[in-house]
C-alpha cells in the first residue's frame, strides 16, 4: 500500500439548529491528546462498516463529550487519499492527494501508512481515552491499528511537544 496523506473529511455535521458544524481543526490547545491511525482491512463488509461509522461518529463523540462539557473534547477525523477512493469514490475533495514527504533542514515529515486518522484532544486524558476506545470498538474488525500516540502535559506543565521555556522558579521565590 503506498503511503498517503490523511486529509480532512469534507463532510460536516449539521447541528440541531440546522447550522453546519465543521470539524474543529484549529481548536485551542489542550492538556491531553491521542493520535490514532488505522488501516481499513480488505473486503466490502469492512468498507461498509467504515462508511457507516463515518455517519455515526458525531453521535459517538456527543456521548463522550456529554460527560464533561467543559473539558473541550474535540475529534478531527482524516481520510487518506486511497481510502477515500475505496470508501466514497467520486467526487473526491479537490486538494486530496497522496502525501509527499517534506524535509526542511534536519527536520522531516515522513509519510506513513494509514487510511484513517483520529486527532482527539481534551483537557482530560480520560475523555480522550474513552473516545478512542469507543472509536476502535465501533470499527471492530474492519480496521487494524497502525499507530497510537498519547500526548499530555508533564509534571512541570510542559506542552505536548515537551517544550519548557527555560525559566526556573525556585521554591519560596514565587
Amino acid at each position: 500500500m503506498p503511503l498517503q496523506v490523511l486529509s480532512l473529511m469534507t463532510t460536516a455535521e449539521t447541528g440541531i439548529d440546522g447550522v453546519i458544524n465543521p470539524q474543529p481543526v484549529a481548536a485551542p490547545l489542550t492538556r491531553s491528546a491521542i493520535f490514532l491511525v488505522v488501516t481499513i482491512n480488505p473486503g466490502p463488509d469492512h468498507r461498509s462498516t467504515v462508511r457507516s461509522f463515518c455517519a455515526d461518529l458525531p453521535a459517538l463523540f456527543r456521548a463522550v463529550e456529554f460527560r464533561n462539557l467543559e473539558a473541550g473534547l474535540t475529534c478531527v477525523m482524516g481520510i487518506g487519499s486511497q481510502a477515500w477512493d475505496r470508501l466514497f469514490g467520486h467526487p473526491r475533495p479537490a486538494e486530496l492527494h497522496p502525501f509527499r514527504e517534506i524535509r526542511a533542514g534536519s527536520r522531516q515529515a515522513v509519510s506513513s501508512p494509514g487510511d484513517l486518522l483520529f486527532h482527539i484532544r481534551a483537557k482530560r486524558m480520560d475523555l480522550c481515552f474513552e473516545l478512542a476506545t469507543r472509536i476502535m470498538a465501533s470499527l471492530g474488525g474492519a480496521v487494524s491499528a497502525v499507530d497510537e500516540v498519547h500526548g499530555f502535559r508533564y509534571f512541570d506543565d510542559r506542552d505536548l511537544v515537551g517544550f519548557v521555556d527555560g525559566t526556573e522558579i525556585h521554591a519560596g521565590r514565587r
